[in-house]
């Protein structure tokens, strides 16, 4: 039973650190991905078209359309968008150029502003025309490597690519490291879609495990130690608890600054719990070492001990210095992104610390 009991807690600890590394690290390769994501899908009228330098297709500009400018003309010819990368042209489409006269003009040059006809070109032929140009299209698919990949994974590059059409969904439009750079802050790039689905799964996954984690190592010590009220056990599920209402509240945008002071509040006392509930737990770790050193590493311990020391002075000297220094922005982002990260590395310690259930 007490084997069993370990066995929990070293799968657990792994999953967990796992999960929630999975959580923070893959949103931001997920993001860097969907930002550098340069493949489209075709535009418009494509099976009116051939992929072939010199293809054209092209409709006559009349009063009936108001000269290629009503909404539903313009809809008609410019919105017959898909989301399949599969389709798209090797060579490059130009889309909407003017032909009057057999000489190509843009909008800009044959319209006013208000889209009227200028005066020298009224009374004249006007035709819309798309034609293929003998120039590679390097937003197709087909025209790189990844085209392996999409044959392999084509829903995952189709749906990238409806993503990337719409250019204020994420966070930032290039590619960041904030774990250097501080870009931007976490929760800014974890609550835009599609990336808050992933983020908040997994952490919901954290959370379940967090529980878990908990519950076994307090059965632990009221096994080995017959302790019944163990500190670190009810620390831990708090700090569970507000993690999950921190997932949950996550990308909620209320126009209320007391929801928005009980967010911050949140995820202060998460954090506060969380390095609580390692302290008392390590504490109780090297208190008990005599008697541990059958179950667990004594070096892992020990530097269990340490890395808590190490957080604890960290997390003061980091307060201290967002208290009483106006750090800008990117400095408050560095120190976030890092500073969780560091934290999980409280449930890699105890994955490696027990030691071989056989050897027990």
């Amino acid at each position: 039973m007490l084997n069993q009991t370990i066995k929990k807690i070293k799968i657990l600890a792994f999953f967990l650190f796992l999960s929630a590394s999975i959580a923070i690290i893959g949103s931001l390769f997920l993001h860097n991905f969907l930002t550098g994501f340069n493949f489209t899908a075709p535009n418009f009228l494509i099976k009116n078209l051939v992929d072939k330098p010199g293809s054209f297709y092209e409709e006559a500009c009349d009063e009936g359309n108001d000269y290629c400018t009503s909404s539903e003309f313009v809809n008609y010819w410019y919105n017959k968008q898909g989301n399949n990368l599969n389709n798209c042209f090797k060579y490059q489409v130009n889309e909407g150029k003017l032909i009057i006269d057999d000489k190509i003009y843009s909008f800009n040059e044959v319209y006013t502003l208000e889209n009227n006809l200028k005066e020298k070109f009224k009374n004249k032929d006007i035709k819309i025309r798309a034609f293929v140009i003998d120039r590679l299209n390097q937003s197709c698919i087909h025209n790189s490597n990844s085209k392996k990949y999409y044959k392999i994974f084509p829903f995952l590059y189709d749906f990238a690519g409806k993503i990337r059409k719409q250019n204020d969904v994420l966070a930032t439009s290039e590619k960041i490291n904030p774990f250097i750079y501080g870009e931007t802050s976490i929760s800014n790039l974890v609550k835009r879609y599609p990336i808050n689905y992933f983020f908040k799964s997994f952490l919901y996954i954290g959370v379940i495990l967090m529980f878990l984690y908990w519950i076994n190592y307090n059965k632990f010590f009221n096994k080995v130690f017959n302790s019944k009220k163990n500190t670190f056990f009810y620390l831990g599920i708090s700090s569970a608890i507000f993690l999950f209402f921190h997932v949950l509240f996550l990308g909620w945008e209320l126009n209320s600054e007391l929801f928005q002071k009980l967010r911050r509040l949140i995820i202060i006392l998460f954090i506060l719990f969380e390095i609580l509930a390692q302290v008392f737990l390590a504490k109780n770790l090297y208190k008990q070492k005599e008697v541990l050193i059958n179950y667990c590493y004594y070096k892992i311990i020990l530097f269990k001990v340490y890395f808590v020391s190490f957080v604890c002075i960290s997390s003061l000297f980091i307060l201290v210095g967002l208290i009483f220094f106006n750090y800008p922005s990117t400095i408050d982002y560095i120190l976030e992104w890092n500073y969780f990260v560091i934290l999980l590395f409280f449930y890699f310690l105890s994955s490696i610390m027990w030691k071989k259930i056989n050897s027990l």
